[in-house]
């Protein structure tokens, strides 16, 4: 009952976000579209940027560390940016209302549970391997938020497909 009562004001939060952006959504608001109590907010986050944490790693883990085991990494990939992309109105609001959630180190910490997952020819993780994977993964995820608010977004294939080629690097590359 924990997770779904955080799925339904976490969905309530995300229409909130769409129709109104993230600075005029209040948990009064979140709270009314959930058709729950006030109160009931706080049995479960202690405010908003707390559900936004909570909500993209919900919906990130859903879309990347769900799929281990069923997809190759390429498709995660593709479909990470494709759900990004479908969602783009949310993040831009979140990208540009707020700087207390860091949403590039969010994206990147599940795009380096998926190098982590898929990259098994590694033996030993060494901490050349951890930084470059790091910065890679860092790279990516700061072109992908950015590009959330840009003007002149650019396609999330082209992105999907310049993410693919890097990761590859790391991924499909033996290492000693």
């Amino acid at each position: 009952m924990d997770y779904i009562t955080r799925k339904k004001i976490a969905t309530a939060f995300h229409t909130a976000v769409i129709q109104r952006d993230f600075t005029h959504t209040s948990v009064t608001t979140i709270m009314d579209l959930a058709c729950m109590r006030r109160q009931t907010f706080y049995d479960y986050f202690q405010d908003k940027y707390e559900l936004l944490v909570w909500f993209v790693a919900d919906s990130l883990g859903e879309t990347i560390e769900a799929n281990f085991g069923y997809l190759p990494w390429r498709e995660i990939v593709q479909l990470t940016m494709f759900e990004l992309d479908a969602q783009r109105p949310f993040y831009a609001s979140v990208m540009r209302d707020q700087q207390e959630v860091d949403l590039v180190d969010l994206f990147a910490a599940h795009l380096q549970d998926l190098v982590q997952h898929y990259a098994t020819s590694w033996t030993q993780n060494t901490t050349s391997q951890r930084h470059v994977t790091e910065l890679v993964v860092l790279g990516i995820s700061y072109r992908i938020m950015r590009n959330l608010t840009a003007v002149n977004p650019i396609d999330y294939e082209i992105i999907g497909a310049d993410a693919i080629k890097s990761l590859a690097e790391i991924i499909d590359q033996p290492h000693p």
